[in-house]
This record gives structure tokens, sequence and C-alpha cells, in this order.
């Protein structure tokens, strides 16, 4: 009796376990992807006025896209123009940030082929790590005398974008290590 009790335990907390890792809240593809937009796009695309008028902070604002029309397409991630972007080096620009690495573009490209799914009520925001990270980006651009604006593409190709944001993230580095040092 106690042995059949003990497995009907078991396989109760097997079967609840079960329940709990494939619930629609816990989809490891969207929280992948979210952690993607959160660190690197949302501190831009975000109300009350997005930047190209793009708000990345819910799945309907994703669809609705922006003055370029909708950042994602469903099940579709190389007509996704977030895909696209990432992919290119265009988004984010060197000034605000450190290119998306290749790991989380296929983050975002393999939550947007499964269906983009959402959890209900989930709104996006940047964390304090992230608005640091692109404000520092940003101060360092200003005091080199760069722009603090986004560069056209014909002027900066991918490869060249990604050597400077390389450079400008080291430099940044460097006097960190620097003020710590005295």
């Amino acid at each position: 009796m106690t042995i059949r009790l003990l497995f009907l335990v078991v396989l109760f907390a097997s079967t609840v376990t079960q329940a709990v890792a494939q619930s629609p809240n816990r989809d490891s593809r969207f929280e992948a992807a979210a952690a993607v937009l959160v660190k690197n796009c949302v501190r831009c695309h975000r109300p009350p006025e997005g930047k190209a008028g793009l708000d990345l902070t819910t799945r309907e604002r994703i669809l609705a896209g922006g003055d370029n029309g909708p950042a994602m397409v469903v099940g579709e991630p190389d007509n996704s123009a977030l895909v696209r972007r990432a992919t290119e080096g265009s988004m984010p620009p060197l000034t605000d940030g450190p290119q998306l690495s290749a790991d989380e573009v296929q983050k975002l490209r393999d939550w947007i082929a499964s269906g983009a799914k959402w959890p209900k009520g989930r709104v996006l925001a940047p964390t304090a790590e992230s608005e640091s990270q692109h404000d520092c980006v940003r101060r360092h651009a200003i005091t080199a005398g760069e722009s603090a604006g986004p560069r056209p593409l014909a002027i900066h190709p991918p490869e060249t974008r990604k050597r400077a944001g390389a450079k400008v993230l080291g430099r940044i580095a460097d006097r960190k290590a620097a003020r710590r040092r005295n």
C-alpha cells in the first residue's frame, strides 16, 4: 500500500512539473528574445515616442510597427525587419551600444519562427543596466566629437561599424580601469 501511494505521488509530481514546464507563461524562446530586446532595443523604441515611431514593448505594438512598417512577421524571421536590421548591423546604432551577437540574433529568429508567443499582459521595459550602458556609450561618442545620432549605412558598412563599436567599448573599459587605479 505504501509503495503504491509513493508511486502515485511521484507520478503526480512529475505530471505537474511537465505541465508547468510546458506552460505558455514559461516560454523559454520568449524569455530569451525578451532579454535581447530589453538589453538592446527597448531603451530607444518605447513610449511615449519610440525612435522611428516604433514601440517594442508589447507584441501588438511590434506587429503594428513604426514609420517603416511592421517590425515582425510572425513565423517568418527572414521577412521580419527586427531580424534583418540586427543581422545587417544597422541596429542598434554604434552610438547606442554594441551590435547584437549571432547568438542574440538567433534568439530573436527562433522566437519569431516559433510563432512569437507573448505572455498576456507582459510589457517590456529597459533595465537600469541597459540604460547605463546606453548612456555610457552615448557620452563617450559625444566627448569623442562624434554625432550623437545614427550614421547612414552607406558611410559606415557593418564591418566598420562592428570594429568601431568594439573600439569605443574598449576605450570605455580602459577609462574605467584607469579610474579604479587612481
